[in-house]
């Protein structure tokens, strides 16, 4: 199976996934999201020239890299993504090596995780890629709605500020590509938080 053959049978995969099982809760982890994310990892892939397995293994896991939320609704949506993805490559009778290489990218996604592959990092990257950027701000709008929505109950806003003051602090970038690129961009975000808690109250 050829390179791009393989990813855009994941891609379609996804999307009737998504087409089929998307909660309305889910107002920030849609397949907007997914994409957005596969585009990212498109940029940073890019900028490093990968190998032909670790494109597939990048772009694949990207794809994949929130299905669990689809079905299982679980704060484990990582490792239940990654045995979607699993049994999707094998059913594509792929190797081990990629089947071991996007299981590891996904569940890099898992937050503060430690990756140690480039595949892993850069999907890791990718998918908190707004994080440094002006998206941010519309990103945790939608991601406060759907965690009100996924416990239904009310979020003050102030508590949800001082929580997405604390990831934007917490988070570190991976690859040397995101880290130049958007390390300037989250922190115009953090001073965002912080000026918005003391103009608010904290």
């Amino acid at each position: 199976m050829n390179n791009k053959e393989i990813i855009k049978k994941a891609e379609r995969h996804v999307r009737e996934l998504y087409e089929a099982h998307l909660d309305d809760i889910f107002v920030y982890h849609d397949l907007e999201h997914v994409e957005k994310v596969v585009e990212a990892a498109d940029q940073i892939s890019n900028h490093y020239k990968l190998n032909k397995l670790e494109t597939q293994a990048v772009h694949i896991a990207a794809w994949f890299h929130d299905v669990g939320y689809l079905l299982y609704h679980s704060n484990g949506h990582e490792e239940k993504s990654a045995e979607l993805a699993v049994e999707f490559l094998k059913q594509e009778s792929a190797n081990q090596e990629l089947i071991k290489n996007v299981k590891e990218a996904i569940l890099a996604t898992k937050i503060f995780s430690t990756p140690t592959t480039l595949t892993a990092k850069i999907v890791a990257d990718a998918d908190l890629f707004n994080l440094g950027t002006s998206d941010f701000r519309k990103t945790n709008k939608k991601m406060w709605v759907e965690m009100k929505r996924y416990y239904g109950k009310k979020i003050p806003a102030h508590v949800w500020y001082k929580s997405a003051l604390e990831l934007l602090e917490k988070h570190q970038y991976h690859t040397e590509y995101c880290r130049n690129l958007l390390q300037e961009g989250k922190q115009e975000n953090i001073d965002l938080m912080k000026k918005w808690l003391e103009e608010n109250g904290s």
